[in-house]
């Protein structure tokens, strides 16, 4: 049987600690508490109370995942601006893709891409995308 790490209280109070530390990185957990993902896996098999701590702590990191995204889309980041070598200042840079993404997780109805798959029979199936357009209602 392969040698397995003894699971006591403290090591699985340490494992989440460190895990909410490191935004949900279950690898990182593991190599900070010197325990085999396998191990921290069958713990999470084993005991309801710590699975649902776990997936508490995964949902607090993508929350703020999201947050962060969000300030990206909004606010921007300051990028330098250098001329011979030296900064000179800075400009804000907005993410386009971060805000079509906000807004097609939050609307998908309006911004999803939208795709039809038509099985025409004889083993042929054809892929038709169709325009998202303005998100209006198109003039009947």
């Amino acid at each position: 049987m392969a040698n397995r790490t003894k699971r006591t209280r403290t090591r699985v109070e340490r494992f989440l600690t460190v895990l909410a530390e490191n935004g949900g990185h279950v690898a990182n957990a593991c190599k900070t508490v010197k325990i085999g993902r396998r191990t921290a896996y069958e713990w999470r098999d084993y005991d309801p109370d710590f699975a649902d701590r776990w997936d508490d702590i995964v949902e607090a990191s993508l929350d703020d995942l999201e947050e962060e995204a969000r300030r990206r889309a909004y606010e921007g980041v300051a990028k330098p601006v250098f001329y011979q070598g030296a900064e000179c200042g800075s400009i804000q840079e907005y993410s386009d893709s971060l805000l079509m993404f906000i807004l097609r997780a939050g609307r998908p109805e309006k911004y999803r891409e939208r795709h039809e798959v038509k099985n025409t029979g004889a083993n042929k199936i054809e892929v038709v995308y169709v325009e998202t357009g303005t998100g209006e209602d198109d003039p009947a």
